[in-house]
This record gives structure tokens, C-alpha cells and sequence, in this order.
């Protein structure tokens, strides 16, 4: 029978059809046993929108509790171009409300990126702002902002974090593991239609929050150190200035300073941000020039090779060691070797050094922490360069015993006055108290930590007599305080040339470093200036900065000083007392109720009742001190009103004494020089009015 060809194509047609619903089967088979998962997956990523709940990053206090870093909430906002349906309008909007430029916002627009950011924790203005636009595709995510409220303030101790609060400096980099926490997390359902809603099958995983971090530093003291080292640079013209302040006996930090320095508010505007944000007390070296000389004198004391009586020629200030001159500043000839010391002779450090050997002076070095870090709680710290005595020329000997052809970092110097101080133990410095949070976690203390014994107790008694002699006696005066025995060395040292061998013409490192001998607690504090114009000897340029530090922190209401007798040679007792306020009583009784303290009260004016006082009530002051009484002032006129004296160029400090001998009150906002005052000068005003002046600091 003959098949036409219409009942071939249909069986071809039905062939075919059969074909591919076998392929439909199969594949959909293969779908449903092998592939599911891998479906399963994309479709619940597709639905599925997980959030990030950025956990609190822990907060940065000083010893009293004053916050140093701190982080609010903030947001940050993105883009998602391919649900931006009219680019251009959405780029006016944008810029509208950001400020950015309207040919970059249109590129955001029409990126083939499925997301781009928009802007990364601005202004709160800039926030109020784009919360109030509609506009599809522009999305907001909460976070959290650092900030630091005493702006530059401790800087470089401090620290500071990127955009995502990952610290980058300072305590905010080293504690950066402590103080972040934990970031949770949620699950939210996308349906049809975009909308979103809690997912009930997914777990809310809490975030946990950062540990707060509570630091041995005194805001207050660093502050004082940071704006004497600013008044320092302003008159020396120096490149840079940095002071350490420290408990001798417990190790603790209570305050470094570099300047200059930057508000970590402001950072990312500031050209030379990583230079001002670097530690350079402790990631930097110096020669440390005569503020070396401790090493070789305390070896030959703790062994005995010299006794303080024993006499050496210090050849009248020239000495031609091999083919090089050795000079002094003070031509000494024969003296007792404690004289040595006293006037920083070189020469005759280089004949103890001589006596001592290579061997001996660099094991005493090493005993005493130079060449290997501190273990300080703060990043890059450097050892310093101490280099074995196997590799040393023969004129390595008598130069490293003045401090030449030696690196080491100022804190290594610090710690070693402080081993002095405290009776001849070298200590690990403390940045950080404690590391505490709010919840069940348990955190952790820094008790004080002990290295080494590094010299017999005797020869740092003996050492401290000779050191207070260079303060009464010899290079060290300019950091005399009247009725409080202070020990400490002058150094001023060549600066080496960066990656070269040699030094810097006329270029110095002037530093001088000392502590408190008749108080507890010891405080030791070193200060460095570099490279000074003009005057450059340690005992010209960092010894009155020393001097101006302590005497602030003396005058502190809460000093670090037990308030006890201070003995002076001749056996007189003095002690410290605290200013009472006599504001408002009789000028005569006043007189009479601070000669009873033991202080001297300096009258100014003709009037019979205290209109105000300087120092204030509260401070606490040697007995001899004076305390100026103001009965009157010179600006007063008949009606009863007062001339604002002008204070813009003076000091924070010249500028509030000016305003209390003028019966004036006082707001300050900032520190350093008076840039601005309301009122202004030379307008009347009643007696008590607020005077408002901004200072800011010398850069």
C-alpha cells in the first residue's frame, strides 16, 4: 500500500515531538534530582537580602575617666544604577543634595556596577538631605563614626581609624582587636515587588560590641606638654618638639607629646598627615648625645672602677684621642669625676669610658634597655641601633660614651632616668590602665611590670645626687624649680643625615631629661627639640620647657604630687599648700589669712575689699609663693565699667591672668595664642562679664 507523503511528515512531526519532550523530561529530571540545590541556592539569593549590624566600637578614656575617642551614629550611602531609570534627574537630585559634582554623580548613575557608594558618612547636613529624596536605586546604610572630643589632643597616642573604623594609628591600631567587637547579622525576604521583610527562618545573630579601652594619660598633662612644646617651636623656629611624662615607679605614661600635630577630626584634609600623626618619641631615633652619659657613670659606680671623689684631668677642654680632637664646653682641668658629670665634660666621660672598656659599657647599655624595645603598648616601636662591640672603630668607645655613633629612641631614655629615679629597676612604660566592658565578658588590667635590675640601689642614690648637681650646679640651672629638688641632664647632639654617614651642618638635637627627687610619686619627663635656630644647647632650649611643665602640673588643683615637706639641703621644710579664695573679703584680712599659709600676698590696686586673685583658689603652691591680690585695676573708670584689655597675640595663660587682674571672667575655647576675643578690645563692660576667647594651636 503506498504511504503519501503527508503521512510521512507526520510521523517525522510526531517523532520529533516525542524527541523533545524526552529531552524535556530529562532535563527537568536532572533539574529536580542533581540540580536542585544549586537552584535552590540562587533563588533564596535572589530572595534573600542579608544586613550587617555593625557592631560599636569600644571607647577610648584617659586615667580620669575623660573620653578621648568615642564612636556615634552615622550613615553611609550608596547607589544601585541599574533601578535608576532617568540618570539625569537623578544626578541634579544628587548633587543637589551632596555638593558633588553633577558629570561624576551621572557616571554613578549609568555604571554597569551593581553597586557604587555615594557617600561615605557625611555631614549630618548631607544626611538630613538625601533621607528626604525618593529616589529608586539610592540606598542608606547605618554605621558608625569615630570621633575625637578633645580634637588634637594626644594625637599620636590616640590614634585614629579609616571610614570603616579599622584602627590605623596609635592605641585605635594596637588595641584595634579589642576595641572593634563583633558585627552581627540579619536576613531580610525580597518578594515580587522589591518589598522586604524579616526572614523568620534565618537566626539574628547580635552584634557584640568593642571593649573600652582606659589609659594611664592625664588629658590635662598632655595637654600642658603639648602647648609648652608649641610655645617652644613658635620661638626656637624648631622643626619639632616632643616631651614624656611618666610615673618612675609604676611605668605609667601620663603624657606623650609630639608636635606639630592634627586634629584627627580633620585628618583627611591635612597635606602632611602621616608625618604629624607618627609617635616619634617611640618609632623614631636620635643620638642622644650627654643624656648618655649615665651609662658609662652608672657602670663605674655600680662596680666600682671610680668613686665620685676620684680626681681625672679633663685637659682644659682639649683632648687629641688618636687624630681627633675631643672638646669641652667648660675648659675643666683636674676635678673630681662627680664635676664631670655636673658640667657634661666629654673628655672626662671619655677616660671613665677608657677605664670601663667596650665590653663593660656596652653590656651596661644593653642592661639598662637600649637596643631592644621597651614592649611600650603602641605600634612601631623601634630598638634603636646599639651595635656589638666586636663591630666598633677605635673611636667608638670614647664617642658612645657621650652619646655619639649611638641611636636610640627618646623613650629608651626616658625609662632609663626613670630606673634611676625609682631606686635602679627598669620598667615596661604603660599607655593603658585597663581594658573593661559593660557585659559578662571579663577584661583585663596593666599592672606595673618589671624588667630588670639594672643597677644596685646605692648607685642610683648616688646617681641622683650627682644629677640633681647638674640641675643646682652646673649645665642643668634653666631647670631649677625654687623649693623642689629636681635631678636631670642636659644633652645636645649632632643630627645624622637620613640614610647617610655623617651629620648635618649646623643642624641639632637639643633634649633634656629629669625628675622630681623629693615627691612621691617620681615623675620623670624628657624633652627634645629639633633642630632649634638660633640657640641650640640642650640646657638653652629643652631645660626651660621641662621647667614650664612641671611647674603647671605643680599648679594643678589635683597635682600627681602627695602634698608633703619638701627638704632642702639646709634641712628647711617647705611645704605646699592650696590657695584659698579671699576673693570679696578685706585686703587686710586676705594678707593676714595668706601669711598664716605661709604665702606672700602682692597687693595691686588702692581699694579695701579683693576683687579677684592670681594664682586662683584651688592651686597648690610651695609656702613663699606670692599670690597677687587685685583691689583695683587701671582700666576702671568712674562708672563702675571696665576696658577689655586686648588679647589677641598673647597666650592662653597671659591672656586669663590679664582677664583676672581686670575683674573679668573667662571663657576659653581652644589652646595656644589668642586669635580672637568678644567683647573686643577697648569697649566697656560691667564688672564679671564673661569674656569669650578662641586660641588655637601654633603649627
Amino acid at each position: 500500500m503506498y504511504i503519501g507523503p503527508c503521512v510521512s511528515r507526520q510521523q517525522f512531526a510526531i517523532v520529533v515531538f516525542i524527541f523533545m519532550w524526552l529531552i524535556l523530561v530529562v532535563k527537568t529530571g536532572t533539574i529536580q534530582l542533581s540540580g536542585h540545590s544549586g537552584y535552590e541556592a540562587r533563588a533564596l539569593d535572589q530572595r534573600m537580602d542579608p544586613m550587617i549590624i555593625h557592631a560599636k566600637r569600644g571607647t577610648i578614656y584617659d586615667r580620669n575617666g575623660e573620653k578621648l575617642a568615642a564612636s556615634r551614629a552615622s550613615a553611609s550611602y550608596g547607589l544601585m544604577p541599574r533601578k535608576i531609570e532617568n540618570p539625569d534627574k537623578a544626578a541634579q537630585l544628587l548633587a543637589q543634595a551632596t555638593g558633588q559634582n553633577f558629570v561624576e554623580l551621572r557616571k554613578m548613575c549609568t555604571s554597569d556596577k551593581s553597586f557604587v557608594w555615594l557617600a561615605r558618612q557625611p555631614d549630618p547636613s548631607i544626611i538630613k538631605r538625601l533621607d528626604i529624596l525618593t529616589l529608586e536605586g539610592l540606598t542608606k546604610q547605618f554605621e558608625f563614626n569615630r570621633y575625637y572630643p578633645l580634637g588634637s589632643v594626644g594625637t599620636q597616642i590616640i590614634g585614629l581609624t579609616d571610614i570603616d573604623c579599622n584602627g590605623i594609628e596609635g592605641c585605635e591600631l594596637y588595641f584595634n582587636d579589642d576595641l572593634s567587637g563583633r558585627d552581627g547579622r540579619s536576613t531580610l525576604l525580597r518578594d515580587g515587588r522589591n518589598r522586604l521583610s524579616p526572614s523568620l527562618d534565618e537566626p539574628l545573630i547580635e552584634p557584640v560590641d568593642g571593649f573600652d579601652i582606659k589609659l594611664n594619660v592625664d588629658w590635662r598633662i598632655q595637654e600642658i606638654a603639648e602647648e609648652e612644646l608649641e610655645v617652644s617651636l613658635l620661638d626656637t623656629k624648631a622643626e619639632w618638639g616632643g616631651a614624656i611624662v611618666l610615673d618612675a615607679g609604676s611605668g605609667e605614661i601620663l603624657a606623650i607629646a609630639n608636635v606639630p600635630k592634627i586634629d584627627p577630626n580633620h585628618s583627611a584634609i591635612h597635606p602632611k598627615k602621616p608625618e604629624y600623626m607618627r609617635n616619634k618619641l617611640v618609632t623614631d631615633m636620635v643620638e642622644p648625645g650627654s643624656t648618655f652619659k649615665i651609662v658609662a657613670f652608672t657602670e663605674a659606680l655600680d662596680s666600682g672602677i671610680i668613686n665620685e671623689d676620684d680626681l681625672i684631668n679633663c685637659e682644659n677642654g682639649n683632648y687629641r684621642l688618636a687624630s681627633h680632637n675631643i672638646n669641652d664646653f667648660h675648659k675643666l682641668g683636674v676635678v673630681p669625676a662627680r664635676d664631670i658629670l655636673i658640667q657634661s665634660s666629654n673628655i672626662g666621660t671619655v677616660k671613665i669610658a677608657d677605664k670601663i672598656g667596650k665590653k663593660k659599657l656596652y653590656e651596661r647599655a644593653r642592661l639598662m634597655g637600649f637596643g631592644e624595645v621597651t614592649g611600650i603598648d603602641l605600634p612601631y616601636e623601634t630598638p634603636g641601633s646599639l651595635q656589638n662591640p666586636k663591630e666598633w672603630s677605635k673611636l667608638s668607645l670614647p664617642t658612645i660614651s657621650f652619646g655619639q655613633g649611638v641611636a636610640v629612641s627618646p623613650l629608651q631614655i626616658a625609662m632609663a632616668y626613670g630606673a634611676i629615679a625609682n631606686g635602679g629597676e627598669l620598667l615596661t612604660p604603660r599607655i593603658v590602665k585597663e581594658i573593661k566592658c559593660d557585659d559578662d565578658r571579663s577584661g583585663r588590667s596593666y599592672d606595673t611590670a618589671k624588667i630588670r635590675r639594672v643597677m644596685k640601689p646605692e648607685t642610683a642614690r648616688r646617681l641622683t645626687e650627682l644629677l640633681v648637681g647638674v640641675v643646682e650646679e652646673g649645665s642643668g640651672k634653666n631647670a631649677a624649680i625654687p623649693h623642689v629638688r629636681i635631678a636631670g641632664k642636659t644633652g645636645t647632639a649632632q643630627k645624622t643625615e637620613p640614610g647617610k654617614v655623617g651629620y648635618v651642618s649646623g643642624e641639632y638635637i637639643s633634649s633634656f631629661v629629669g625628675f622630681v627627687d623629693d615627691r612621691e610619686p617620681k615623675i620623670v619627663c624628657l624633652v627634645i627639640i629639633d633642630n632649634p635656630k638660633g640657640s641650640y644647647y640642650g640646657s638653652q632650649v629643652a631645660a626651660p620647657v621641662f621647667k614650664n611643665i612641671l611647674n603647671r602640673m605643680m599648679n594643678m588643683s589635683d597635682n600627681p604630687w602627695e602634698s608633703m615637706p619638701v627638704k632642702k639641703e639646709n634641712e628647711t621644710v617647705i611645704k605646699t599648700v592650696q590657695i584659698p579664695d579671699v576673693t570679696g573679703s578685706k585686703v587686710s584680712d586676705a594678707v593676714v589669712k595668706l601669711r598664716d599659709l605661709g604665702l606672700i600676698a602682692d597687693v595691686s590696686g588702692d581699694s579695701t575689699l579683693v576683687v579677684n586673685q592670681f594664682p586662683l583658689a584651688g592651686a597648690c603652691v610651695n609656702t613663699g609663693s606670692t599670690v597677687t591680690l587685685y583691689s583695683d585695676t587701671s582700666t576702671t573708670i568712674k562708672t563702675g565699667r571696665i576696658m577689655v584689655p586686648d588679647l589677641v597675640g598673647k597666650s592662653m595663660r597671659e591672656a586669663i591672668q590679664e582677664l583676672v587682674r581686670n575683674n573679668l571672667d573667662v571663657k576659653v575655647k581652644g589652646s595656644g595664642i589668642v586669635k580672637k576675643q568678644n567683647p573686643s578690645a577697648g569697649v566697656f563692660v560691667e564688672h564679671g562679664t564673661i569674656c569669650l576667647i578662641a586660641c588655637s594651636k601654633i603649627y
